[in-house]
């Protein structure tokens, strides 16, 4: 099931463990995957999220990054000061839930204020449509303002990566993915959010191959 929060599962984790410890401690190889994706499946989790788990060998641990939650459709929510958050103070007008042209759209003002404000210019920006999206109280609202988010995550750490500079606080994968939490659940939007953040990144994506591609022509 996409959307999974992994805060619900922890009493059934805990419940479980040594249970499924002794049993993994006297079973083959195949018998420790089955019942691992039967546990897995059992509380919760929808197959990308159990390959994702799975992947690593017998004596690995392959941490959950909040990126890699976005895009295998798993709720995340990191308990840390959301910055230059917004919530709703009345449910949805329209839960219409977004589409691909929203992200094109995003995109293509994300690049046009970028290049006339700057990364400190974004953080304006984040916070001024996040502000708006609250007002207007529509989903799609909150999809446009996901878009430049991440899309202003990634310069940040491309920026790092590339020139050294500083990563900018309110510009992580947890922050933005805070941030367009806490409007949808203002919003009244609960079930199923990791799926649908997961495909709101996919149209990003797109959206943006889409203009990389067509500024190359």
């Amino acid at each position: 099931m996409s959307g999974f929060d992994l805060r619900q599962a922890h009493g059934d984790v805990g419940c479980q463990s040594v249970k499924i410890a002794r049993r993994l401690m006297i079973a083959t190889a195949m018998q420790r995957a089955i019942c691992l994706a039967a546990y897995l499946t059992n509380i919760g989790l929808d197959l990308d999220a159990i390959r994702y788990i799975t992947t690593p060998g017998p004596d690995e641990v392959q941490w959950l990054s909040t990126r890699d939650a976005l895009r295998i459709g798993i709720d995340v929510y990191s308990y840390e000061a959301t910055i230059l958050g917004q919530r709703a103070i009345g449910p949805a007008l329209s839960t219409e839930t977004g589409s691909y042209e929203i992200a094109q759209h995003g995109v293509a003002n994300f690049y046009k204020r970028f290049k006339s404000a700057g990364m400190a210019g974004m953080s304006f920006s984040v916070a001024d449509c996040y502000k708006r999206a609250a007002e207007l109280r529509t989903v799609k609202g909150v999809q446009y303002c996901f878009t430049i988010d991440l899309l202003a995550v990634d310069l940040s750490a491309w920026g790092e990566k590339t020139y050294h500079f500083p990563i900018l606080p309110y510009f992580t994968p947890s922050q933005a993915n805070n941030r367009t939490h806490d409007l949808l659940i203002s919003l009244g939007i609960r079930s199923d959010l990791g799926k649908l953040l997961t495909q709101w990144q996919d149209y990003l994506l797109l959206a943006n191959l889409a203009s990389v591609a067509t500024h190359q022509e």
